[in-house]
């Protein structure tokens, strides 16, 4: 289970994520994210000096991920523990501890003792909860072994979902990891409230949970498919002019000076608008 947030870090994000723990290095959270930072090593490159960079930089935090009740995060009141989960190894549950108020999110898991000793009772309680066998045959093209083997020794099958509920009895019970439709909510329904009669949603993208002392109201989001960047949680920093990427001159060679008067312009109009004195430099 990885923490991605992006408080309190100096550069785009702080993530939190398992390793350690006897894990192997290269399998680690922070091996993962040094190669996807070097996925993006052109836009850091070639950016640098134009506009601010920083958010393409990510500081990782690794936490043991085989500790029990392990603090990873603790800042103005939050505090975030993990503890194991069972799906092959370096895997990680979260508790979220805030105000009075308790959230467990299993991640992938299958049911564990961790798990029903840490979550009793909290407010909201998210756990995974895949197909039951006979649906995973009709839907993922699987055979009944592989469907058995995924339901059953990786993920947790519908009914165990339930049975973590029915032990651990949190306030309000959140089901997901499973293509809720039309045809599958009630074989999913079904097999859940075999053993659990709690309060349960049962997770669709953009579903949102208000979570007060009075109890959880669920609502769904309205998402902008157009939305636009947050504001910066921190000043912008541009590299200093003579560490700008400069492109080389074979390729600016290409610019056409006709439009030299019409970029001027632009640059006229805007340091009038706002009072600054930017100059047009492609170099």
């Amino acid at each position: 289970m990885v923490l991605r947030t992006t408080v309190r870090c100096p550069c785009g994000s702080g993530v939190w994520g398992p390793g350690g723990g006897g894990t192997r290095p290269e399998w680690g959270t922070k091996a993962a994210l040094d190669h996807m930072e070097k996925t993006w090593a052109w836009m850091t490159g070639t950016l640098a000096g134009t506009i601010d960079t920083s958010s393409f930089s990510v500081d990782v935090t690794e936490y043991d991920w085989t500790k029990v009740n392990n603090v990873i995060y603790d800042d103005n009141g939050v505090i975030i523990k993990s503890i194991p989960a069972i799906h092959f190894e370096q895997s990680a549950s979260l508790i979220l501890e805030w105000n009075g108020l308790r959230l467990a999110f299993s991640g992938d898991s299958l049911p564990n003792k961790w798990w029903i000793e840490a979550t009793q009772g909290v407010d909201l309680s998210i756990f995974e909860c895949f197909f039951p066998p006979n649906l995973a045959v009709a839907k993922w093209g699987f055979t009944q072994k592989e469907a058995l083997n995924a339901v059953t020794t990786i993920h947790s099958t519908a009914q165990f979902f339930g049975k973590m509920m029915a032990m651990t009895k949190p306030k309000h019970a959140v089901a997901y990891h499973f293509q809720n439709d039309h045809d599958t909510l009630p074989v999913v329904m079904d097999a859940v409230e075999m053993v659990y009669d709690g309060p349960v949603d049962y997770a669709q993208d953009f579903m949102v949970w208000n979570v007060t002392k009075e109890g959880v109201r669920t609502r769904m989001a309205v998402p902008n498919p157009e939305g636009y960047p947050v504001p910066p949680l921190h000043e912008k920093k541009m590299a200093a002019a003579g560490e700008r990427y400069q492109t080389p001159d074979s390729v600016l060679a290409g610019w056409p000076e006709e439009v030299n008067a019409l970029a001027e312009q632009i640059y006229a109009d805007f340091n009038k608008e706002n009072g600054t004195d930017f100059k047009f430099e492609l170099k």
